[in-house]
């Protein structure tokens, strides 16, 4: 049998992190982790409203990354747990991607406003951005 969607372990304010250690739900690598989630549920939706194969291919790869962060965020600091790896292709797949997109949108000369696609997709940019802005910690 899989895990089940509870722990019985009772909450308290506090959640475990892989390792066993408990830690206030208000820890920063659980607020990381959430983030990654949120991102990661946002991803799968935008890839779920996408019928361009190769794209969603490359969201799919995306996801599977994003997973790979939360599950190093989920791990005890101070515990030598084994912890899926990020490689620097990871970084490079992001890049060409991006350079790819880049090649077909018009020059970027201000901010632009949010808009032109479903509004449950909006929130994706700045979740996007929302991670890595409060990870100086990390």
């Amino acid at each position: 049998m899989g895990y089940k969607i509870y722990t019985r372990t009772g909450d308290l304010g506090q959640t475990a992190l892989f390792g066993g250690r408990r830690v206030s739900k208000g820890y920063l690598r659980i607020d990381a982790y959430g983030t990654v989630d949120e991102l990661n549920s946002y991803v799968g939706l935008v890839r779920d409203h996408l019928s361009e194969e190769a794209i969603r291919t490359v969201l799919k790869t995306i996801q599977d990354r994003l997973f790979t962060i939360g599950a190093n965020l989920a791990a005890d600091p101070e515990k030598d747990l084994p912890k899926p790896d990020l490689f620097v292709s990871d970084i490079e797949l992001l890049e060409s991607e991006m350079d790819r997109m880049d090649e077909t949108l018009p020059e970027l000369r201000n901010f632009i406003l949010p808009g032109g696609i479903p509004p449950s997709l909006l929130p994706c940019g700045p979740m996007c951005a929302a991670g890595p802005n409060g990870w100086s910690w990390f």
